[in-house]
């Protein structure tokens, strides 16, 4: 009989192998726990930093005299490309009429306003501009008015002329058909304060500040002692939902691009909001 002779070059193969095989486990999921998630997360982070100049870039044009502009915004990161397929996601919400802010001027000149209807200034201290602006030329009356016994009023006639009647402390100052005939439905334009028709009298006389009541379509520019303005914050919101990184929303309001984390939120662009040469106080 002959003797049995062991050979271990196949169990020392075998070995090999496994010891190779655990190596590259270990490798990829050492990649998979720690290198993946630290190139997902900066490529969340870059994601997040375009989000942001989409809305500064939101922030501008929608502060420009531009009237038509495109913003891009991206929703998602895409993944990243030949290693994991889990991209970020994001939700855009439009709320325009989530709240108001009450805004008083003090001391302001040079206010214009279009004006249709009827309409009451008030704490006026000088007009400096006051025309009747009609698109559409039709009859009616037109006013504006100090008080009863002291205002302008300006008739347009079914026959197409135009009468002006001014009064100042109940007297008529000035009565008299400025235009004879016109064609109705045309477009027409008066200045108010044509001294021929003696209303600037009527306001240099009276006691400043004073009120005025328009009834029809103006245009006036005018100083004051104080006004208020009210505007809508609604708001338009990016809310990023990532994976590998913290989650975060991006709000544009009243010209502001605010970035807000769990509880805490900075603002990164500032309001169109301006204070010059007056007092500004904001009542929220």
């Amino acid at each position: 009989m002959k003797p049995m002779s062991v050979n271990n070059d196949a169990v020392s193969t075998v070995v090999s192998a496994i010891l190779i095989l655990a190596v590259i486990t270990t490798f990829i999921t050492a990649i998979n726990a720690y290198y993946i998630p630290s190139l997902a997360a900066e490529h969340e982070i870059k994601h997040m930093q375009e989000v942001h100049s989409s809305f500064t870039e939101l922030a501008a044009k929608t502060g420009s005299d531009c009237s038509n502009a495109k913003v891009y915004i991206p929703l998602g990161d895409g993944g990243l490309p030949l290693m994991s397929s889990l991209s970020s996601s994001g939700t855009l919400t439009l709320e325009p009429g989530y709240g108001w802010v009450n805004v008083s001027l003090i001391n302001i000149s040079g206010v214009e306003r279009e004006l249709a209807g009827y309409t009451t200034l008030h704490d006026i201290t000088s007009v400096s501009d006051l025309i009747m602006k009609l698109e559409y030329m039709q009859p009616d009356n037109y006013t504006v008015k100090l008080n009863d016994t002291n205002y302008i009023s300006i008739c347009i006639k079914s026959t197409g002329g135009v009468v002006v009647n001014t009064v100042k402390n109940g007297n008529t100052t000035f009565f008299n058909s400025v235009v004879d005939t016109t064609v109705l439905g045309n477009s027409f334009s008066m200045d108010v304060l044509n001294s021929a028709y003696h209303f600037p009298e009527v306001l240099g006389d009276a006691d400043v500040p004073y009120s005025l009541e328009l009834t029809g379509p103006f245009y006036i520019k005018y100083d004051c002692t104080e006004d208020y303005m009210n505007m809508s914050t609604g708001y338009f919101k990016y809310r990023a939902s990532n994976n590998f990184w913290i989650d975060q929303e991006l709000v544009y309001e009243n010209g502001a691009v605010i970035l807000k984390q769990g509880p805490d939120s900075i603002i990164r662009s500032l309001p169109f909001m301006t204070n010059d040469d007056t007092e500004l106080d904001l009542c929220i």
